[in-house]
């Protein structure tokens, strides 16, 4: 079985690896490129230091005369790899449903539980109890 790699034409990401014993076929979305002993080692040491970031194809190919071989297919190269950027993790806020609608209540203090049903998706008895306990 030979192993590829499927790589994003868009962004020239690799995104994963294929075991098969036939040549899988490209698409416009996805590019398989053949790899050996040598370029498996490169992105798995890429992915153990940095396992939530992509491998960019063009740096793959610096590291490897094979992928480079592979994917140029005997043409002379301009590879340039770009250098990856990640962005620190987002902080999701989890608000409350009880907080948010108390908070839509004081932005809107003329609603009526119709409104309230209309801009939440509650049920009428309901949005008529929380302008009752929340209503101004």
């Amino acid at each position: 079985m030979s192993n590829y790699f499927i790589v994003n034409r868009p962004s020239n990401l690799v995104v994963g690896v294929i075991a098969t014993s036939y040549m899988p076929v490209d698409t416009p979305l996805k590019m398989f490129v053949l790899a050996n002993e040598q370029s498996l080692a490169a992105y798995d040491k890429h992915l153990s230091r940095n396992h939530e970031t992509l491998l960019d194809i063009g740096e793959l190919m610096r590291k490897s005369a094979h992928i480079n071989d592979q994917v140029s297919k005997d043409k002379a190269s301009k590879v340039e790899a770009k250098s990856q950027r990640t962005r620190a993790e987002q902080v999701v806020s989890i608000q409350d449903r009880e907080e948010y609608i108390l908070a839509w209540i004081r932005n809107h203090p003329d609603a009526n539980e119709y409104d309230l049903h209309d801009a939440i998706g509650m049920g009428i008895v309901a949005a008529r109890a929380y302008i009752r306990l929340y209503g101004f």
